[in-house]
């Protein structure tokens, strides 16, 4: 985990937890609903992209790391994180050594 000062937690995002997981909507999909748990300052950094072809279409993916102060409360890998209108999953949560911060590895989902 880098050094990170508090001018670069700067990005807001919000902490969503799934509400209700196994509710089925009128088709019978199983449709997620998210609550939002909180509002938060962090640091969001790119990590890069990746393609992958499934059933002849390409999809591409987003790699994101959010840096958020521990204060924040637990992230489960159930959470998503919502930026700038685009829904990251969480895939990963470490908190630092020292209890201060917590970093984030997240998938983007798609739009919000």
């Amino acid at each position: 985990m880098k050094n990170v000062n508090a001018g670069d937690l700067r990005h807001r995002v919000t902490l969503e937890r799934l509400a209700s997981p196994g509710v089925r909507d009128a088709v019978g999909q199983v449709a997620l609903a998210y609550q939002a748990v909180g509002t938060y300052y962090a640091l969001v950094e790119c990590l890069g992209g990746a393609e992958a072809t499934n059933a002849k279409q390409v999809k591409g993916t987003l790699r994101y790391r959010i840096t958020l102060r521990a204060s924040s409360g637990p992230v489960l890998p159930s959470d998503r994180i919502v930026w700038n209108g685009h829904a990251l999953g969480v895939e990963s949560a470490t908190p630092d050594p020292f209890g201060i911060l917590i970093e984030v590895d997240a998938v983007e989902e798609g739009p919000q």
